[in-house]
C-alpha cells in the first residue's frame, strides 16, 4: 500500500487554492480540531482522559499518510471533517490493461468538529460495458431510493445520487467508460443529513485527477494501514 509521506507533501502546496474555494470543506474546522487534538495532550490543564483521547486520535493515521495513492489523510479529512482511523487499499489488473481499485476508510464519529458523522466511506473505481443509460442503471439497484441525475462542475461525464436504507450513495461514469462510486454509511449519531453536495461531489472532483493512476499501479491484495496487529503464537506448555 502506497502510505508514505511523499506524495501528500507533492499535493499539498497545490490544494491550498483549491480547499480554499469550497466553502464546505470544514476547512477552518479541521484546522480548529487539529490544534485541539495537538495541544490538549501537553496542556497541564487537561484532563487524563482528554489527553488520552486526543493522543490516540493524533497517532491513529497521520496527516501526510498517502490515502490509497488518492490524496494525503489530512487532505482527505479535510475534505470529510472526520479523522481516519483505518485505510484499506487493493488495485487490480484485468484484460486488454482495464484497471480497478477499492478504498475502504473507517472514520473516527467522536470528534468534536465533525459535520457529518459516519462510521464508512467505501470508494471504487472500474470500468464496465455500458448496457443502459445511468439513471436507468441506478434505478435498478435493489434498495435503491431518491436516484437523481447529479452535475460535478468541470467534470465530463454523468452522475448519480442515490440512497439505500443504510447508505448515501454517488456514481460517476466518465466518457472513457470507467465509473467511480462511493458509498458513505448512515449513523445514528445525528439527524440524517445527505453528502452528495456537501462531501461527495467535492471529493469526486479533488480525486479524478489521481484515481486512475492510483489504479494503474501495481496489483495488490488487500492492505490495511495502520497494520492489524499480529498474534505471536502461543508458547507449549511444558
Amino acid at each position: 500500500m502506497m502510505v508514505g509521506g511523499v506524495a501528500g507533501r507533492r499535493v499539498a502546496a497545490a490544494l491550498v487554492v483549491v480547499l480554499a474555494l469550497w466553502p464546505a470543506c470544514g476547512c477552518a474546522r479541521v484546522r480548529q480540531w487539529r490544534e485541539a487534538r495537538a495541544s490538549a495532550a501537553a496542556a497541564a490543564s487537561a484532563s487524563a482522559a482528554d489527553a488520552a483521547w486526543y493522543e490516540r486520535l493524533r497517532n491513529i493515521v497521520p496527516d501526510d499518510v498517502d490515502v490509497c495513492g488518492l490524496m494525503s489523510a489530512g487532505d482527505m479529512e479535510a475534505i470529510l471533517g472526520q479523522q481516519l482511523e483505518t485505510i484499506t487499499f487493493s488495485r487490480h489488473t484485468y484484460d486488454e490493461g482495464r484497471v480497478a481499485l477499492s478504498c475502504y476508510l473507517r472514520l473516527t464519529a467522536g470528534t468534536p468538529y465533525e459535520s457529518f458523522p459516519t462510521n464508512t466511506l467505501e470508494i471504487m473505481y472500474d470500468t464496465r460495458a455500458r448496457e443502459r443509460e445511468l439513471m436507468e442503471e441506478v434505478n435498478a439497484f435493489d434498495g435503491v431510493s431518491n436516484a437523481r441525475p447529479v452535475t460535478a462542475h468541470g467534470l465530463e461525464g454523468e452522475g448519480a445520487a442515490y440512497e439505500f436504507s443504510s447508505n448515501y450513495g454517488l456514481i460517476w461514469r466518465y466518457p472513457d467508460g470507467y465509473t467511480i462510486k462511493f458509498r458513505m454509511d448512515k449513523t445514528h449519531i445525528a439527524s440524517p443529513e445527505d453528502p452528495t453536495d456537501t462531501f461527495l461531489i467535492p471529493l469526486l472532483q479533488r480525486i479524478t485527477t489521481t484515481v486512475h493512476a492510483a489504479a494503474s499501479g501495481p496489483p495488490q491484495g488487500e492492505t490495511v494501514y495502520p497494520p492489524r496487529p499480529t498474534t505471536p503464537p502461543a508458547t507449549p506448555t511444558p
